[in-house]
């Protein structure tokens, strides 16, 4: 396992974490929204949010067992990844982004802290792994 820089979370709380890495998931899909020919490949977006899940701390929390809705989400992107292959990387962002934008989970993930607010988190998404894009 190997550390995804994209997770530099200055928590230690397992839940604020936990809603990190929400927060990451969704910054790291929200390229696939963007109209072509200006958004990134559908494989990199899969492979950005496949970073982030098999980033060594992620990967610990979820090993500790699935205690509320944010590792319930975390596991539910897994199992997506899971079937990527007989997927395709287009139809593993249409279910990648079924459960990862639903209104009470974006009111639950919410915070007031400048470094975590959504274009914080697409900005940082555009300077590091789809920066090609935009240099």
């Amino acid at each position: 396992m190997s550390r995804c820089s994209l997770i530099a979370v200055e928590t230690w709380d397992r839940t604020e974490f936990e809603k990190a890495v929400v927060r990451r998931l969704q910054a790291a899909l929200t390229p696939s929204l963007i109209a072509p020919p200006d958004h990134p490949d559908d494989r990199k977006v899969v492979d950005t949010v496949a970073a982030i899940i098999s980033d060594e701390r992620v990967q610990a929390v979820l090993r500790g067992g699935a205690n509320g809705r944010f590792s319930a989400v975390i596991l539910a992107v897994e199992e997506v990844l899971s079937r990527r292959h007989m997927l395709g990387d287009e139809e593993t962002i249409a279910e990648l982004w079924e459960f990862l934008d639903e209104d009470d989970l974006n009111e639950m993930i919410a915070t007031a802290k400048a470094s975590e607010q959504p274009e914080e988190l697409l900005s940082r998404m555009f300077e590091g792994p789809y920066r090609v894009l935009h240099s």
